[in-house]
């Protein structure tokens, strides 16, 4: 059984104990998972807590016990209170609210405005890589204390291509000032050939028609003082082989995307590869010698802050399914 699913039975064993704590006892998600820990040495975030409760519909009345009536911070300042009825019905009148929807956008995945998405860096990479070990050395995590690194050391950047699961000593050693060597960019191509037909397509295009591809993938890291490398060559041409061209070389594409443009197959591509190949730079597709697309990091990260894409793993109160006939 996975990490994950042994957390997720814990929390099934211990249901009752849980309502208890959040329903009698009014504790905080933060300070139920220091009790979990000490009384069953069990270690799981808050936002595991939180999701449990909220899918068994467990009534978290934290808010409102401790910020209720005079506890308010509100009633500290009289004239708060009408400073902010005040703002909002000008925001209001303003038609400002005018697309939302239980105080969130009605936007297709939009996020609460509540929540910062560069705060929620652990969680997300605990959602897509349960299995606890040091993406440098190695090692098993599962007792142990552990670091998420951001590889391009910006905090604002969580793209899972950024997010590296390492033990204190490694995490330590890269953030030593005198061992840190400048950042460089490795690039490396490969060829294959593929075929597809667009189906939404007035044209040529519409009919199966074949290529001949070019991919290319740009890595940014920090050269490792112990190996010299940033990225190993012969690491890439794995990767390389084993999520390209094992899977898309002398293949249908449609097989794999309904409408498989090439902007659309960079973007498949970016997801594919976030989970093995950290660094990513930008990815450039190219079919033939005359055309070609560019999916950036840049790109991806306004994209991913913005909330359309990467959202499996955004607490579902932060989201809403308002569009395309997605509701639960």
């Amino acid at each position: 059984m996975s990490e994950r699913g042994k957390i997720r039975q814990f929390l099934e064993d211990h249901h009752d104990e849980l309502r208890y704590l959040i329903e009698n006892e009014h504790m905080m998600y933060i300070e139920i998972v220091d009790y979990f820990y000490q009384t069953y040495g069990i270690s799981m975030s808050a936002w595991t807590i939180g999701e449990y409760a909220r899918s068994t519909r467990m009534c978290n009345t934290n808010s409102s016990e401790r910020r209720k009536g005079s506890d308010n911070p509100v009633f500290k300042h009289p004239d708060t209170r009408t400073k902010i009825a005040d703002a909002v019905k000008k925001y209001w009148d303003e038609g400002r609210y005018a697309s939302r929807l239980n105080s969130m956008s009605d936007k297709f995945y939009m996020l609460s405005p509540n929540f910062d998405m560069t705060k929620h860096y652990k969680e997300k990479y605990e959602f897509y890589n349960p299995n606890k070990v040091c993406d440098c050395c190695g090692k098993s995590l599962s007792i142990e204390k552990y670091d998420i690194h951001h590889v391009d050391e910006d905090h604002n950047n969580i793209l899972l291509t950024n997010l590296e699961r390492l033990c204190v000593p490694c995490h330590a050693r890269m953030q030593m000032k005198r061992m840190k060597l400048p950042f460089v960019t490795v690039e490396i191509s490969h060829e294959l050939q593929y075929g597809h037909r667009l189906p939404d397509y007035e044209g040529k295009c519409y009919f199966p028609h074949g290529h001949r591809g070019v991919v290319t993938l740009r890595v940014r890291r920090r050269v490792d003082p112990r190996t010299g490398f940033a990225v190993d060559f012969n690491d890439l041409k794995k990767i390389i082989k084993s999520e390209i061209d094992d899977v898309l070389d002398h293949e249908w594409l449609n097989n794999y995307m309904e409408n498989p443009t090439t902007e659309y197959t960079v973007l498949w591509l970016w997801n594919k590869l976030s989970y093995s190949l950290k660094g990513l730079e930008s990815i450039t597709w190219a079919e033939g010698s005359k055309t070609a697309v560019t999916l950036t990091k840049a790109d991806m990260i306004q994209a991913a802050l913005s909330g359309d894409i990467e959202y499996e793993w955004i607490p579902e109160k932060y989201r809403i399914r308002a569009r395309r006939g997605d509701e639960e």
